[in-house]
């Protein structure tokens, strides 16, 4: 399922959906639908007479896979407009179809895409998702969490990334960031976070895909920051959430 929301000209908001429950409620059928991280919720309500509910359905919402709605010209058009607003300023050198890979891997999140710099080097700023893990304190302490989330949610990223980043100019590596959960299961009912940045050198990327490093060399070329505070990453502590 695709939904796409445009509240004004200047603003377009879209995301993928699933199917979750259908039921008839006060004179009306709704279907409510979730993304993968139930953090986005649509409800769609028609009215039990309406004569057309299908068409009406697939007026708002495209129903398919996420590969054959992304070869539509409706959707080319967004990712066109999504593009110009995207990469400005320093990420409009990026070649356009490097551009195009890179927004795909991020969901097509524009927002995750942001010129960063460290020591006079220019990074490429992007998000990682939640994997929604929370961490137990009384078990897990900051360096196995940021082992864990690294081996979970960083590297395999990082594979799938490297063939579309080694040619984006300008930039001399990747910057990721992750919010971390964790909270004393005993005591806390609410988890806490800290943010996980990593900055990484494309050369130390390129050489971790293609087997000529361990993931321990890659962590040792890289910065990592937890909460501004820079921490070094010891691999053999990641443990399996």
């Amino acid at each position: 399922m695709w939904h796409d929301e445009k509240p004004s000209d200047e603003t377009v908001s879209y995301f993928w959906v699933s199917y979750e429950t259908c039921h008839k409620k006060k004179g009306f059928l709704e279907l409510e639908f979730r993304n993968d991280d139930y953090r986005t919720v649509v409800k769609l309500r028609l009215s039990l007479t309406f004569p057309d509910r299908v068409a009406a359905i697939s007026a708002v919402l495209n129903i398919g896979t996420r590969e054959e709605f992304e070869q539509t010209p409706y959707f080319q058009a967004l990712v066109k407009r999504q593009l110009a607003r995207t990469f400005i300023g320093e990420l409009a050198k990026i070649p356009t179809d490097l551009q195009r890979q890179l927004l795909k891997l991020s969901d097509y999140q524009s927002e995750n895409f942001i010129p960063s710099m460290l020591k006079g080097k220019l990074y490429l700023e992007m998000n990682v998702p939640e994997s929604g893990t929370v961490y137990n304190t009384l078990q897990v302490n900051l360096a196995a969490r940021t082992a864990s989330t690294v081996k979970t949610q960083v590297l395999p990223r990082l594979r799938v990334m490297a063939g579309s980043i080694q040619d984006a100019p300008t930039f001399y590596g990747v910057k990721l960031r992750v919010r971390m959960q964790h909270r004393n299961f005993v005591r806390e009912s609410l988890s806490k976070f800290e943010s996980l940045e990593i900055y990484l050198p494309y050369d130390a990327i390129q050489q971790f895909a293609n087997h000529d490093i361990t993931e321990q060399k890659l962590m040792d070329q890289c910065v990592v920051l937890v909460d501004g505070d820079r921490v070094d990453v010891t691999m053999a502590l990641a443990v399996t959430p």
